[in-house]
Order: structure tokens, then C-alpha cells, then sequence
């Protein structure tokens, strides 16, 4: 069996956190290091920056193709929850109250919610945001 490695991205410094849009074809991450979240197309063409203002450490990335959306989490000192749109577009922190240590975060498509860890909690909240709650 042999085994083909490719490095698809090559000017990104320490990316930490990856998700894949599989109706877009495009891969998105966090650099640690640049403070960014960027996207690409699945080939590496067209790096682009999605955001970088406002964010001390992004460690943790989703994404919603369905609805057009990535959710990320920026870690430490104001730890929060955002979303924009796959483009860049409008993004906001939807979670930023009662959030210490925020990681791991990703998309559950049947019921329309968010979750994510947080210290020794589970956590999750529809995707605006509100009506978060602790996952049993």
C-alpha cells in the first residue's frame, strides 16, 4: 500500500484548527500565530483571509455549509464563540458570557445547535447563540 502526502497550503504559520466544506470545496482553518481565520479552495488555490481583526487566539472551527455559516472560537482572555458568513461576511460573537476555556466546538445539523467544551462542561446553544445550555 503506498501513501500519497501533499501539502496543499503553504503559507499559513500555525494552523490549528481545520473544517472542510464538502458542498463548496473549499477548506477553512485557524493560524494560531497570524490570529486568522482563512479559507481556500480543497486544491490550496485562492488563499484568502476571513478575518483577523479582534481575535487573540483562534483554536476551534466549524462550519454549516447548509446554512452558510463558520462558527470559530477565539481562546483566553475574552474567550467567545463568533460566526460569519463562508465568505467573511457579517461576523459577530453570538457567545460570550460564562465562557472560561471554550474549545472543541462543532455542528449538530439534526437539531440545528452548537456545542462545545468548556473546562469540565459540555455546552450547547442554537446557532445564534441564545438558549445556551449544559448537554446532559
Amino acid at each position: 500500500m503506498s501513501l500519497f502526502v501533499s501539502q496543499v497550503i503553504h503559507r499559513t504559520s500555525v494552523p490549528n484548527a481545520l473544517a472542510v466544506d464538502w458542498i463548496g470545496k473549499n477548506l477553512y482553518w485557524c493560524d494560531a500565530e497570524r490570529k486568522t481565520v482563512e479559507v481556500a479552495k480543497a486544491n490550496g488555490l485562492y488563499p484568502t483571509i476571513l478575518l483577523s481583526s479582534g481575535l487573540q487566539n483562534p483554536s476551534s472551527l466549524t462550519l454549516d455549509p447548509l446554512t452558510g455559516y463558520v462558527f470559530w472560537i477565539d481562546c483566553c482572555e475574552h474567550a467567545h464563540i463568533g460566526r460569519m458568513g463562508m465568505d467573511g461576511s457579517h461576523p459577530r460573537v453570538i457567545v460570550d458570557t460564562d465562557t472560561h476555556a471554550p474549545s472543541a466546538l462543532t455542528i449538530d445539523y439534526v437539531n440545528s445547535r452548537i456545542y462545545w467544551a468548556d473546562g469540565s462542561r459540555i455546552l450547547f446553544s442554537d446557532m445564534n447563540g441564545s438558549k445556551t445550555r449544559r448537554g446532559s
